[in-house]
């Protein structure tokens, strides 16, 4: 039983992992998620980029411990996640400088948008349960910019 699982909950994670960009732009982004980790990278950051991670094993309001580990080739970028209590964990990239932050993000319920249209044109979405981190450029732009995520199930 616990082969079936695990494949399970990384398919579930792989095909769930939901990226947002909101007042900002990214370029050639990519993202590759396995079990408990994702590694992203982006040619590109303007604004903010919220990073949506998903698992069936998360609950809204769950206290989820998160290790993010990031590098900026150009700019400065903060990584972000906030706990359910409200506390933020945060912490500074910039180049030469790699910034790890180690804090606890709060499960919540995610729209997840399944890149489809209905018969009517509209977006074809459902929600799912997970956690989001955000990174924003602090400069004008922020440039080869990588991230790794690790995290526990509560």
């Amino acid at each position: 039983m616990l082969r079936t699982l695990r494949p399970a909950l990384v398919l579930t994670v792989l095909a769930l992992a939901a990226l947002a960009c909101e007042g900002g732009s990214v370029l050639n982004t990519s993202l590759r998620c396995s079990g408990l980790q994702c590694e992203g990278s982006m040619e590109r950051l303007t604004g903010s980029y919220t990073f949506d991670v998903t698992s069936s094993a998360i609950g809204v309001g769950d206290a989820i411990p998160v290790t993010v580990e990031l590098t900026s080739g150009a700019g400065r970028v903060e990584v972000s996640l906030t706990a359910p209590d409200g506390t933020t964990a945060s912490g500074v990239a910039s180049p030469g400088a790699p910034a790890t932050v180690t804090g606890v993000a709060t499960g919540m319920s995610i729209t997840v948008d399944s890149g489809e249209l209905d018969e009517d044109g509209f977006s074809v979405s459902s929600q799912a349960y997970g956690f989001q981190i955000v990174l924003t450029a602090l400069d004008e732009s922020a440039e080869d910019v990588v991230y790794r995520l690790t995290y526990s199930l509560p």
